[in-house]
């Protein structure tokens, strides 16, 4: 059966929950990350690979939530974005309003999207039914989800590869600054080892010149002496 990922905010989780039982007594299989994201798993990519392995994108609406913009547009452009690679009548992101929400309150991105008002008597009879349509557009069947993990698959390995890539990227810079701090260490010591021989040969031939003074004043001593 088609797999069914559920957008929401933490406010809305009890109802939400209901709503994912819901479908799931239908036969759906759903995805909502306070469920099935697991202790240790990095969420980001995690709910990106979510939303390509499932065939539709329910996103979950409020009052509470469409408040939260940041939220509400990170969620609709994941699933636009998406969305751009399947035909146009297809449906797949699917705006469900909770409760009654005033149309300007709604994000303009999905204003033109068919709204589910879940909240109304004939809501969840709505649901089912795009639901249902959008299976028979694109002709999910129950084996459906092992192409798309297949290529889930593949993605993921390719963003294994660029991560191991970038990994050995910034060892090797950290290896090459620290090749370069050495090469400077050593140019500095180098220099110090210079400036010290040169100053002990400075303090050599200043010792030679005085040795070769006294000495040459007590010859001088030592002659006037023999001629007194």
């Amino acid at each position: 059966m088609a797999q069914i990922f559920i957008s929401y905010a933490r406010e809305d989780f009890k109802q939400v929950s209901e709503l994912r039982q819901r479908l799931k007594d239908e036969g759906f299989t759903t995805w909502m990350d306070k469920v099935d994201l697991l202790a240790g798993q990095r969420w980001r990519p995690a709910i990106e690979q979510a939303v390509r392995e499932s065939h539709f994108f329910v996103l979950c609406l409020s009052n509470r939530t469409v408040s939260k913009r940041s939220f509400v547009q990170r969620e609709i452009k994941m699933a636009l974005d998406l969305w751009q690679g399947m035909l146009e009548d297809d449906i797949f992101l699917i705006p469900v309003l909770l409760e009654h929400i005033e149309p300007s309150e709604i994000p303009v991105s999905i204003r033109e999207i068919g709204w589910v008002f879940l909240f109304e008597e004939d809501g969840w009879d709505d649901l089912l039914r795009a639901l249902n349509h959008g299976i028979k557009q694109r002709s999910i069947e129950a084996n459906a989800p092992h192409k798309q993990n297949e290529e889930a698959q593949r993605l993921a390995a390719v963003e294994a590869e660029r991560i191991e890539r970038e990994e050995r990227e910034r060892r090797l810079r950290a290896e090459t600054a620290r090749w370069q701090e050495l090469q400077a260490e050593t140019a500095r010591l180098q220099r110090e080892k210079e400036e010290i021989e040169s100053k002990l040969r400075a303090e050599t031939a200043r010792r030679q010149r005085e040795q070769t003074a006294r000495l040459k004043q007590e010859r001088e001593a030592e002659e006037l002496r023999r001629t007194a």
